[in-house]
């Protein structure tokens, strides 16, 4: 990247044009690496979220300039529009970027030059979070293979003459954060015209997002599953600076079916996918891991954190009471955290 932007040296057209190649191959195998990584952490059930209020905008664009250089080195034509004034959305961002990065490179790969591929983000009307669609005009998907695309380590019609390399991650590993981010994912797609790939994000809004994560959870399970409300509170003197470290310190608590809602400056709400024996535990590791924190901190001990644990609740018989217990927790009299 220093060479191709003339940093250490003026370079001419032809150099800067294998340097763009260079830069292309490094993100591609950035983004196989990522989704070998992915692929671990999600076998050992240790492929979590930290989920928390997003700009799709800013989401889009920090992955921009690198999904332009790779349409420029294919000679995609590649478009990025977002609709006007778009709701916040409640994800994690990172992992939202990912899917983006994922379809958007699948959709060049597949490309023809001269081809187009087409980025959008509108307010989704039902839900009020947000569609994004990565659309092109290249072969298409025959209906035959449409779920097959999705499998792992499964890659369609790729002829043995093109440059279209790796391991058939892409899309599964995309499908995969999609349901971490609670958000669904859809395929249309004609034989000859194209495909659009559309996932969505949930608002940032915690009611909606509580039943997004109730239904995934009871779409992992026969049984009712059992959650629990952990409140978690610092002194309201805190500084600023330090804010970001205990946020940062409550999501490094979550398991890979809890949820974590900064609901105040100084305020949070833990939603645990467990029973009251397992918050039992689930606090004392937490303690365990405060305790460590502050052993290995330069800048000093974090505030102390005043965890307090409410009674579990079943998803099944008893729902009502849980959903009466969360939105009393919501209600805060300090003003929200933005």
């Amino acid at each position: 990247a220093l060479m191709r932007d003339g940093l250490v040296g003026s370079i001419t057209d032809d150099q800067r044009g294998f340097l763009d190649i260079i830069s292309d191959r490094a993100d591609d195998l950035n983004t196989m690496v990522d989704d070998m990584l992915d692929v671990g952490r999600l076998e050992a059930g240790r492929l979590g979220a930290w989920r928390k209020r997003c700009a799709v905008s800013k989401i889009i664009g920090r992955v921009r300039p690198a999904l332009e250089r790779k349409a420029i080195a294919k000679s995609i034509q590649l478009s990025i529009e977002t609709e006007d004034d778009l709701p916040e959305v409640y994800c994690d961002d990172e992992k939202a970027a990912r899917v983006l990065i994922n379809l958007t490179v699948n959709a060049i790969k597949f490309c023809q030059e001269e081809n187009r591929v087409r980025v959008t983000a509108r307010k989704d009307p039902q839900s009020g979070g947000v569609i994004v669609a990565v659309a092109d005009n290249g072969p298409g998907i025959d209906p035959a293979h449409r779920d097959e695309i999705f499998e792992r380590f499964k890659q369609l019609n790729i002829d043995p003459r093109a440059s279209c390399k790796g391991f058939g991650l892409g899309l599964n590993i995309a499908k995969v954060l999609v349901d971490l981010n609670f958000g669904d994912m859809d395929l249309q797609s004609t034989v000859g015209q194209g495909s659009t790939f559309t996932f969505t994000l949930p608002p940032a809004d915690p009611i909606e997002v509580m039943r997004r994560w109730v239904r995934r959870l009871k779409s992992q399970t026969n049984e009712p599953p059992r959650v629990s409300l952990v409140s978690a509170q610092i002194d309201s003197a805190t500084e600023a600076a330090t804010l970001g470290d205990v946020d940062w310190y409550l999501n490094s608590l979550l398991r890979r079916n809890d949820l974590l809602f900064r609901i105040a400056a100084c305020r949070w709400l833990l939603v645990v996918a467990a029973s009251d024996e397992e918050v039992s535990q689930f606090l004392a590791g937490a303690h365990q891991t405060f305790d460590e924190v502050n052993r290995n901190r330069p800048q000093g001990p974090l505030p102390a954190v005043a965890l307090h644990a409410h009674q579990a609740w079943s998803t099944g018989g008893r729902e009502s009471e849980f959903w009466a217990a969360f939105r009393e927790q919501m209600e805060v009299q300090e003003p929200a955290y933005a």
